[in-house]
């Protein structure tokens, strides 16, 4: 990828904050098995371990285009769609995840079978999130609100409304990251106010995990002053819910085609 390039056809869209002991390994899973048809726009939300410095040698590179912002998830994925030029949009990518060379066969099967379509992309285990958007359309919805949490959700339930979200299993990870990072009480506290808040913004039910339900009313209460977006769209389930009949799409290599099949969605 070159800064400039006219031929930039996708975007790879990232946010990340002080991803330092994975991002070398995952931002080179991604830039070494792609050609100039992708662009690759990472936004740091000020990281302070060291990786911003790395994220810089590769912007001076010309490897990357990097955007520096205080920002909240939601936000910086919209920053990043703001910066790029593909007409197709890859987001939801982690810097801790690692990637198999398979993002070139995963496009051209989306661009010969699901153009239009926003299609989230897991792994066997059901894990992963990055998805397709077509750039119209995240224009007409406004692109990602201001969220920390489950903004992926909201762009899902966006295009479920429109008939268009699909998922499927596909082979594009080689290690989808579980934090194991510690956190105190009051950290887990303030993640799960910050989950329920968001939650409720977009107008979903908040959801209680069997492991950390003693910590839920407080967050709960707190979470119910919390502001709604200004297009709140759930009404008490998901993306995934049956209620969305969400398309399961099983992809292949594009020289066998693109079957396509609904399967109740996980």
């Amino acid at each position: 990828m070159k800064t400039g390039d006219n031929k930039v056809s996708y975007s790879i869209c990232v946010t990340t904050y002080n991803a330092a002991k994975t991002i070398s390994s995952s931002l080179g899973s991604l830039l070494n098995h792609n050609d100039n048809r992708f662009e690759l726009v990472v936004v740091d939300n000020a990281s302070t371990d060291g990786s911003l410095d790395f994220l810089r040698r590769l912007a001076g590179q010309g490897k990357i285009e990097l955007v520096v912002a205080r920002c909240s998830r939601g936000k910086g994925r919209q920053i990043a769609f703001e910066h790029s030029r593909g007409a197709v949009i890859i987001s939801n990518v982690d810097m801790d995840d690692i990637f198999e060379p398979t993002l070139q066969l995963l496009v051209s099967a989306y661009k010969s079978s699901l153009s239009g379509r926003v299609l989230r992309v897991v792994n066997k285990q059901k894990r992963g999130a990055v998805t397709l958007s077509p750039r119209p359309f995240l224009d007409e919805v406004g692109g990602w609100p201001d969220l920390n949490y489950v903004e992926d959700r909201y762009i899902w339930g966006r295009a479920a409304e429109q008939g268009i979200y699909c998922w499927s299993e596909y082979p594009l990870y080689s290690k989808v990251t579980k934090s194991r990072e510690k956190r105190s009480f009051l950290q887990r506290v303030d993640r799960i106010y910050g989950i329920q808040r968001d939650r409720i913004r977009i107008g979903a039910k908040p959801h209680v995990y069997k492991s950390t339900w003693p910590l839920y009313p407080i967050s709960y209460l707190a979470a119910k002053k919390a502001k709604q977006i200004a297009r709140p769209i759930f009404g008490g389930f998901w993306p995934d819910d049956p209620k969305y009949h969400a398309d399961f799409v099983q992809l292949a290599p594009p020289e066998h085609g693109v079957e396509s099949k609904v399967r109740e969605p996980y």
